[in-house]
């Protein structure tokens, strides 16, 4: 491939042999991808490092070098600390002095991408000598409650001179100020358009954290006044030592695909991708939680616990703090541990929030709409369960259509007896190998994620025709072309996360084989299709499962016997109001269930009709009539001739499924 090309970021491989853990025994599950018709396909040239790379321009808030560059504007002058006011005095050129407030410097005007919004930014020194900063918006200035302008900056620590006039002197101040600078404001992390440049493109920027990555055309791009800021988005320990533990990935396809969605997120905007990700689900102590961490330090860490849990968060989170979290990642990746935390009505609120991508409506102060925030970002979760059944526990919840191909539901089993390791890397044990790195991934962090975003911002096309041919690869490989849509736009997703990791691997980020984000993606979508019981579309089978399961659980108790018995002679309608029909015994231990038309109304209830009618005779469950239809003409003794549907799970057991 080596399409990617750039610095070259060499570690230091002593402890770590590559080529061991490449041909290792036990990373045995991969498919073989040189059999595969990959060669078919002409790999686009995605950089050509020849040419000249655009100039990138960004300037950084240093407070004072602002200072320095700040004017002030006469009748004011700043004289020991303190702003003062000068008046005429009764001698020609003669100035009295007065102070209004210690020294404060408007060192930039501020507004939002449309003009809007503007301001002014402020910079003064509390009583401690620290310098504050303070944006304030040119509305509060000239309203009703200017006041509280003055208390924000003395509770920040301006100390306000004796008099009636100061207050007044000191919004003259501010309002008649004319900085030179500008910024732009913006409300969250991520993606954001400058100016158009020579070629009629915008520039872009990224911003991370409170750092501004591409051109900004000299100008410096902060976050709005009440804007949050991610406190995870932080640098630790050393970039070498990241990469030799990251070296450990290469045979792990659960820990691959985790890191490689972690890049993922800043694609997501070059190819116009809406948000979703992947959900990794299993029993407790098999190293789900790990594939969060490793992914998680390619951003940020120093989480929770002086630190312990890195870049990861935990479900237990309302939907309004939900939505406020997506915003802090928006193109990014958010990792998200212990599902179990969280109610089936709150993970179905919470789940439909992170597929959305926006937040709530809500109203201004005057009553107009406001607008919704929006956010793009990939997710990463764990715990016991898939999202689709912990959304169920909630009986009163149906599962959103298409919530569960942007949520993947990945069995964190490996299938080695090791949890979602395939590969321990002669550690003693998997708790040890997950131990060691857990504690890399809190110890390095906040690197890659940077060298990443510097490595592509000026390569939008590139990167969006090299997903094209790997999109296009992952289908044909899979053989995903005559599967449902649904299944379709998983493998989508599984394409792009691959993509992210070989453009990271290319790019010398990742020190992996380079076809190894590629193999991983394909094993994990395996396992999907796998866990999932079929190709057809997901209502199909999980209305298919939902009537073989009533079957199974209250097939006895809800159908009436067909022969004499207690229930034998009970009327139609009570049969009706009650049960879901009549079951017989046949060949002498498979029972057939004839469901009249309420009964298997109440066996599919929550799906369409039509769709999962095929979908049970295509499974051989539901015997249509001899024309078709899916109903059959019964004589049932004591109630006479029936249209009813003719139904049997004999071939299903408990342990196989019903796809």
């Amino acid at each position: 491939m080596n399409n990617f090309n750039s610095e070259e970021h060499s570690i230091d491989n002593d402890d770590i042999d590559l080529m061991d853990i490449i041909e290792s025994d036990d990373a045995t599950n991969y498919p073989d991808i040189e059999a595969m018709e990959a060669d078919q396909h002409q790999v686009p040239a995605i950089i050509d490092d020849a040419g000249d790379r655009p100039v990138r321009e960004f300037r950084e808030f240093i407070p004072a070098e602002e200072i320095a560059r700040a004017d002030v504007l006469h009748p004011y002058r700043i004289n020991q600390g303190w702003l003062e006011f000068g008046e005429q005095g009764e001698e020609e050129g003669e100035a009295n002095w007065f102070r209004v407030c210690t020294a404060i410097w408007v060192v930039a005007f501020v507004r939002t991408q449309d003009s809007k919004g503007w301001g002014y930014v402020v910079l003064f020194r509390d009583p401690d000598g620290t310098i504050k900063e303070l944006t304030i918006k040119s509305a509060d200035l000239a309203g009703r409650d200017s006041s509280a302008v003055i208390s924000a900056l003395m509770d920040d620590g301006l100390r306000l001179a004796p008099g009636s006039k100061s207050k007044f002197r000191l919004m003259e101040y501010l309002t008649s100020a004319e900085p030179e600078s500008r910024h732009l404001l913006v409300e969250t992390t991520g993606w954001h358009s400058q100016e158009v440049n020579q070629n009629g493109q915008r520039n872009r920027v990224f911003l991370l954290g409170n750092r501004a990555i591409g051109n900004t055309n000299g100008q410096i791009v902060r976050l709005a006044p009440g804007a949050m800021t991610n406190s995870l988005l932080t640098q630790g320990g050393d970039y070498e030592a990241w990469k030799k533990f990251m070296a450990m990935m290469p045979g792990n396809s659960r820990l691959a695909l985790a890191v490689s969605a972690g890049f993922a997120g800043p694609l997501m905007g070059f190819i116009k991708e809406e948000s979703g990700g992947y959900h990794f689900y299993g029993a407790s102590s098999t190293g789900k939680s790990t594939t969060l961490y490793c992914a998680g330090s390619i951003w940020g860490g120093g989480g929770a616990n002086d630190g312990a849990t890195g870049f990861v968060r935990q479900w237990r989170a309302t939907a309004n703090a939900m939505e406020n979290l997506l915003l802090l990642h928006n193109d990014l990746m958010i990792a998200m541990d212990e599902l179990g935390e969280l109610k089936g009505a709150d993970t179905a609120q919470v789940a439909y929030l992170v597929t959305n991508g926006q937040g709530k409506a809500r109203m201004q102060a005057n009553g107009a709409p406001q607008a919704s925030k929006t956010y793009r970002c990939i997710l990463l979760s764990s715990g016991e369960m898939t999202i689709v059944r912990k959304i169920l526990e909630a009986k009163t919840v149906m599962v959103r259509a298409g919530m569960e191909v942007r949520i993947i539901d990945i069995p964190a089993d490996a299938g080695c007896g090791m949890g979602v390791f395939e590969n321990i890397h002669g550690f003693a044990s998997p708790a040890e190998f997950s131990e060691h790195l857990k504690r890399m991934a809190t110890q390095h962090y906040g690197w890659a994620g940077r060298e990443y975003i510097e490595s592509i911002i000026d390569r939008e096309a590139e990167c969006v025709e090299y997903y094209k041919y790997i999109c296009q690869r992952f289908m044909d490989d899979n053989m995903v072309q005559d599967m449902d849509g649904q299944v379709r736009r998983v493998a989508n997703r599984f394409a792009l996360t691959a993509t992210a990791g070989l453009i990271a691997t290319e790019l010398g980020i990742l020190p992996w084989p380079e076809d190894e984000a590629y193999r991983s993606a394909c094993v994990c979508f395996q396992a999907w299709l796998a866990q999932r019981g079929g190709t057809n579309a997901g209502e199909e089978i999980r209305g298919v499962e939902q009537v073989v399961r009533l079957l199974q659980l209250d097939g006895e108790q809800r159908f009436v016997s067909w022969d004499d018995g207690p229930n034998g002679h009970q009327s139609v309608e009570e049969a009706k109001s009650r049960m879901l029909g009549w079951r017989k015994l046949e060949k002498g231990y498979n029972w057939t269930f004839y469901a009249h038309a309420s009964g298997f109304a109440e066996l599919i209830s929550g799906f369409n009709r039509n769709q999962i009618v095929s979908a049970l005779i295509a499974k051989g469950i539901l015997k249509p009539g001899e024309n078709g239809e899916p109903t059959v003409r019964e004589r049932i003794p004591h109630h006479g001739q029936q249209r009813i549907y003719r139904l049997t799970i004999a071939e299903y057991d408990a342990g196989q499924g019903v796809c």
